[in-house]
């Protein structure tokens, strides 16, 4: 499992799930949100990997992950202009923009 399969399976879960996953990880909401929500890199840590894992097992979440996929998370490449430069190097993930590295 890498931090996109996380990012799709965290946006499947709902509310409450994600509280309970907060306490394990030790974090509030929205540094989890943070952390799940945006994949500024494709590791995740085996301290929290560890974690995850206490929550669910890797096929739970892998099919968490596959059933984001289909729905709604699916980045596109966007032609966005910043102060009149086009850059077609963004990638749109929801609702966040993200710089193709």
């Amino acid at each position: 499992m890498n931090r996109e399969d996380l990012m799709y399976a965290y946006s499947e879960l709902n509310r409450d799930e994600r509280r309970e996953l907060s306490e394990i990880m030790g974090c509030t909401m929205s540094n989890l949100y943070r952390y799940c929500m945006k994949p500024y890199s494709t590791h995740i840590g085996q301290e929290r990997y560890e974690k995850l894992m206490k929550f669910k097992d890797l096929k739970s979440w892998m099919n968490l992950a596959n059933t984001g996929r289909q729905k709604k998370l699916k980045p596109t490449i966007l032609t966005i202009s910043f102060g009149g430069m086009i850059t077609p190097d963004v990638v749109m993930i929801g609702n966040q923009k993200y710089i193709k590295a």
